[in-house]
């Protein structure tokens, strides 16, 4: 009968912070079918572990730490640069909003040349809002390894860009 109810509580975590975690993995990824794929691997570990996790004070941060180590694990991994899409345009399609869709293109390539630790600062600190100590305990690091993280960060944001002077704020 426990069984049964461990899958349920995995079932009603799922339920109240499965939409958050997929936002929280797009943001990270910017790719919607990458974030499924991230969310999907750290639920896998996540319900290996349901029992202990379950138990934990604060299991949703415990949860989003795995998907924050799986998004490092594959950033690791996966070549630089290396993006797949579904199908290669011939030509670019016309579009009404071509620079803002442009300014876009170009804040998402210049996130896929921080590392994945960088990245996953940058998110922690202005998508979600956590402190430094807070991201520190989500990443295993220290506090001062955050900042150095966000600084390199947002200097190779900033050389990416070719904005000298751009600073991002929560």
């Amino acid at each position: 009968m426990t069984d049964r109810r461990e899958h349920l509580d995995f079932e009603d975590y799922l339920t109240a912070h499965g939409p958050g975690l997929q936002r929280y993995a797009f943001v990270l990824t910017a790719d919607v079918s990458a974030a499924e794929d991230l969310v999907q691997t750290a639920l896998v570990k996540a319900y290996r572990r349901w029992r202990r996790i379950g138990e934990m004070a604060a299991p949703h941060a415990y949860v989003r730490r795995i998907v924050t180590h799986c998004f490092v694990d594959q950033r690791r991994r996966r070549a630089a640069g290396e993006r797949p899409v579904a199908d290669v345009p011939d030509a670019p399609e016309p579009d009404d909003h071509t620079a803002r869709t442009d300014d876009l293109d170009a804040i998402v390539r210049a996130l896929d040349c921080v590392t994945g630790q960088q990245r996953a600062v940058l998110v922690l600190r202005h998508y979600l809002d956590l402190s430094d100590a807070e991201i520190a305990v989500e990443l295993g690091c220290s506090a001062a390894t955050v900042r150095s993280h966000a600084s390199r960060a947002l200097q190779r944001l900033r050389t990416h860009l070719s904005y000298p002077d751009l600073e991002i704020r929560p």
